[in-house]
């Protein structure tokens, strides 16, 4: 389909809508979909007529994938044309089977079975409508109504697995079920796994990062730091107890303390105490403050519990957070993963700003690209925090074979020997300029 056919389609399709025939708009949009996956204005126009047709849930499922990706205006224009459908939702109708305006929500058609075990097959599948993620149930309808479910394990290869696959892809899938229960030609939907997240400690909501509270910054405290950068770590301590005994709500005083006990020489150096002088800090209100953090994931990370300490500092990462205050955040995680060996990550988002796939390595990112499993215009970012940015500006100095595959011409960097080079001979002439002047 070329743009001016994308094009004229559209068009057909924007005046079908305002004539009110909202299913012929819809097929067409759909078909523009499939050849164009991911465009902002299909898929706005596509919640549109869903909610001309009553499809609330479907609407409402465009509109979430569109939510930030356009304006403010058009977004509340689509949330009252979704709220204006008095029709409840109802249950997914079962596989095989279509409401009067279409397919369900999330339908995929079987085109092929490959048997793995007695309680596991691969199969090729053709996404019809919807999102499949890792970890959704497919259900299956089995003689005499019988409903079962088969998880799906995996999406795409062992090489290259990715997170999702979206309508008018076809990919393969582990899936966790008899073989014998799915035929080729089987139309499938899926129900969705909710991911949970539990808190491993109580967090101020209130509380932004990187905020500092400034009844917190006492003279009193400033000249103890000062103490303690000039290695002064035994009176520092009696201070900052002291202190404690007098503000025993100053955060900032357990968080200083922590870091002298992470600091000083032995004898007074004590992992132990540093890790319950910094969760006291946290506890009394330093959730939100970049410093506490900081010396929190530390600790966590010389106490064996790293992970958990890259965690504390991954929260530190928000939209609302400077330029300035991301990226160097960005280089701490670096430089922590590095330190504690936790590996890298790069991390690919397609046009809706859902993460189809991570790599650990350069290598397997590359795979991805190559076979197609991260689209070239998909969004990149390393170790799952800072901004996304264009592949090319994230991976090419990591892969030379990507910045080959993205037909990028790489400079050279230059080494440290050709600085200490332009060096000397700068010094050599200003020697030769001068040095006659300085000898008379």
């Amino acid at each position: 389909m070329t743009n001016d056919e994308a094009k004229a389609l559209y068009d057909r399709a924007q005046t079908l809508f305002s004539e009110n025939d909202c299913a012929a708009a819809l097929d067409i949009l759909d078909q523009i979909d499939r050849e164009r996956p991911n465009s902002r204005h299909v898929n706005y126009q596509r919640a549109l007529c869903l909610a001309g047709l009553g499809r609330k849930e479907e609407a409402e499922q465009c509109a979430q994938r569109l939510d930030g990706k356009i304006e403010a205006e058009a977004m509340d224009r689509l949330r009252e044309a979704i709220n204006k459908v008095q029709q409840p939702r109802t249950a997914t109708p079962a596989p095989n089977s279509k409401s009067k305006d279409g397919p369900t929500a999330n339908v995929l058609t079987v085109q092929g079975v490959y048997p793995v075990s007695t309680d596991q097959c691969t199969i090729m599948a053709h996404i019809r409508s919807g999102v499949f993620h890792v970890n959704d149930d497919l259900i299956i309808i089995a003689p005499g109504n019988r409903r079962t479910t088969a998880p799906i394990l995996r999406i795409g290869t062992t090489e290259t697995p990715i997170n999702l696959v979206r309508a008018g892809q076809t990919v393969s899938m582990l899936l966790q079920v008899d073989p014998d229960q799915i035929a080729v030609g089987t139309s499938l939907s899926a129900a969705v796994h909710e991911e949970a997240f539990a808190a491993t400690m109580a967090v101020d909501r209130d509380a932004h990062p990187g905020q500092v509270a400034t009844r917190e910054v006492t003279q009193e405290l400033v000249a103890i730091e000062k103490m303690m950068k000039r290695g002064e770590y035994g009176d520092a301590e009696r201070l900052l107890n002291v202190h404690l005994l007098q503000h025993p709500g100053h955060y900032s005083a357990h968080r200083l303390l922590a870091q002298l006990y992470l600091d000083a020489p032995a004898p007074l150096r004590n992992e132990k105490l540093a890790a319950e002088q910094i969760n006291k800090a946290y506890e009394k209100g330093g959730a939100g403050n970049l410093s506490v953090i900081r010396v929190l994931a530390e600790v966590r990370g010389r106490n064996g519990d790293a992970k958990q300490g890259l965690a504390f500092l991954e929260r530190l990462d928000t939209p609302a957070t400077e330029p300035e205050a991301r990226s160097a955040l960005s280089q701490w995680v670096f430089d922590y993963r590095t330190r504690f060996d936790l590996g890298h990550v790069w991390q690919f988002v397609d046009s809706y700003g859902e993460v189809i796939y991570e790599a650990s390595d350069s290598d397997a990112a590359f795979r991805a690209l190559a076979n197609g499993a991260v689209p070239r215009d998909a969004r990149c970012r390393r170790d799952r925090i800072g901004d996304w940015k264009p592949i090319e500006s994230v991976l090419v100095y990591e892969s030379p074979e990507i910045a080959k595959f993205l037909g990028i011409e790489l400079r050279q960097r230059p080494s440290a020997f050709f600085f200490t080079l332009v060096t000397l001979l700068i010094v050599l002439i200003l020697l030769a300029m001068f040095g006659p002047m300085v000898v008379r």
